[in-house]
């Protein structure tokens, strides 16, 4: 999957803000990499579309669930339309693929998509040249990407949930596996901290 340390991020937002379908979303995106990778011989990276998705985070109670899913239908018409007309193949491809997705996939609530020419940058780099990307390179390269996160986290424990959360959710393929495991860490050490505090005071 392209770009994961892009969509994991957005989409977990937009779930948590918006109450936006994760099961659907991650449906639609994986049958997105699939078909698209199959059309174009390599792997072609789908993303959230960030747009929609920032105001969407950051105006919650305006643009709702029902608003992006406009938002994102109105978009792959749009594009579907341009892309039928044009006559560059390949930009008329990708803008036929990016609509036909959108028109589908918000339908049934998933959220907007679009194609990241950076992730396909990194998985041309990292030797994806047919329709089976590498994942594991990805995977690895995503997890480091969202590892390097955790610089931010004011403190160890907080960067270790935080590492726990990407590493369960990377290797077991579920972001709700890694977030029942954060919190199960976060537990632990609240747990931890306050057994050792209260045996230090006499």
């Amino acid at each position: 999957m392209g770009d994961l340390g892009t969509y994991i991020p957005i989409v977990m937002a937009l779930t948590l803000a918006s109450d936006l379908n994760l099961g659907t979303t991650l449906i639609f995106t994986g049958m997105y990499n699939i078909v698209t990778g199959a059309i174009y011989g390599v792997p072609m990276p789908v993303q959230p579309m960030k747009s929609i998705a920032a105001v969407a985070i950051s105006n919650k109670e305006e643009f709702g669930i029902p608003e992006v899913m406009a938002a994102g239908i109105c978009t792959g018409g749009i594009l579907l339309i341009l892309g039928c007309t044009g006559k560059d193949f390949s930009a008329t491809s990708l803008s036929v693929t990016v609509g036909l997705m959108n028109l589908v996939g918000c339908w049934f609530g998933a959220m907007p998509c679009c194609h990241g020419a950076g992730g396909l940058a990194g998985q041309y780099k990292f030797g994806g040249r047919s329709g089976v990307g590498v994942l594991g390179v990805l995977l690895l390269f995503a997890g480091i990407e969202l590892a390097m996160a955790s610089r931010d986290m004011n403190t160890k424990d907080e960067s270790f949930v935080m590492l726990i959360c990407t590493a369960v959710s990377l290797v077991g393929s579920s972001a709700a596996l890694g977030f029942v495991c954060g919190i199960v860490a976060h537990v632990l050490l609240k747990l931890r901290s306050g057994i050792m505090h209260s045996t230090r005071i006499p």
